[in-house]
């Protein structure tokens, strides 16, 4: 059975368009944007789309050991970076001279995190920052991206 949550808009709209509602996204939503912004092929993310969506809604009636080998799968395809520091890291390599903006932004998310529907970020510290969650960093990543 497909899935009719696969939000199709996600796969085929631009980045800037996912960047306005980044706050919104879901967890495969905002997978599928990490791997448009890095180039990954269509061909791979309609794959991961398809994997993603059969497991979710299988995943109740198979065993744990399935769900969990679908889920590498998924993995291999486009890497989990809303869990993986690695991920992140590999990401965070290839910023370039954008680094300033990254961090910038990175900041913003933190304080996002931190205070819920407070603008600004005077108090996130460089301890945060080499804290943040692999989720902050991926969002940095994709308002910088954009």
């Amino acid at each position: 059975m497909k899935s009719t949550f696969l939000a199709p808009d996600v796969i085929q709209l631009d980045l800037r368009s996912l960047v306005d509602r980044l706050d919104t996204l879901s967890e495969f939503e905002l997978r599928i944007a990490a791997a448009k912004t890095i180039g990954i092929a269509p061909r791979v993310i309609a794959e991961f789309s398809e994997k993603w969506s059969n497991n979710e809604y299988s995943s109740l009636l198979s065993t744990a050991r399935q769900y969990r080998e679908t889920q590498a799968e998924c993995d291999l395809l486009i890497p989990d970076f809303l869990n993986d520091l690695n991920a992140m890291h590999q990401v965070e390599d290839d910023l370039g001279l954008a680094w300033p903006l990254y961090i910038h932004n990175l900041k913003v998310e933190i304080a996002r995190e931190k205070h819920p529907g407070v603008s600004g970020f005077a108090d996130v510290t460089e301890t945060d920052l080499v804290h943040a969650k692999p989720k902050c960093k991926l969002k940095a990543f994709l308002r910088t991206s954009s």
